[in-house]
């Protein structure tokens, strides 16, 4: 028996390297699910692991997820606590769930809408999901898409702007534009 300290490799499902169907085939490993999948074997096995890809829809990088801004959207009374204690614990659905909600910019208006239709006095908050680190995991969702979720509180020095997000004449939230 190989008496090596065991080598641990973290492949990430979370950020779209690896689907979370992958399968571990080695004589002493295991796999704890999509979030966050580990494999351990001890150096000098052969380990057996079959990838399969993602969709094409949910293909992408860890330099993309890294550079991107994420968002959350947030009642302005909740966020001016967060402001004032210096961090963001979450909405009620976040502290309920376990982790805090964001959407990617392709999908925020259908969280909009389908979450916070008809509610004024929002406020649309851009997050550096690259400063968030491993607490932030991307996980299947709605319709199968990757949503952003921190699990841990949100450090108020990740925030990349704040943002009003009113309602328009047709009832429909008005995201502000890219220069605004």
């Amino acid at each position: 028996m190989n008496t090596l300290n065991p080598v641990v490799f973290r492949i990430r499902a979370d950020v779209g390297c690896l689907h979370p169907a992958a399968k571990y085939t080695g004589s002493n490993g295991m796999l704890d699910g999509a979030k966050g999948m580990r494999h351990k074997w001890d150096r000098g096995q052969s380990p057996k692991i079959s990838f399969q890809p993602f969709p094409l829809t949910c293909i992408t990088s860890i330099a993309a997820h890294m550079a991107a801004l994420i968002y959350k959207i947030c009642p302005r009374p909740l966020w001016r606590e967060a402001e004032d204690t210096g961090v963001f614990h979450g909405a009620p659905i976040d502290l309920s769930d376990g982790f805090i909600h964001f959407s990617t910019a392709e999908q925020m208006a259908e969280t909009a809408a389908k979450h916070f239709s008809g509610q004024n006095d929002l406020l649309l908050i851009a997050v550096d999901a690259g400063a968030l680190g491993d607490a932030l995991r991307y996980e299947v969702s709605r319709g199968g898409a990757l949503f952003p979720h921190l699990y841990g509180p949100l450090a108020l020095d990740t925030v990349h702007w704040v943002k009003p997000l009113p309602l328009g004449q047709d009832g429909m939230h008005v995201f502000p534009g890219p220069a605004e």
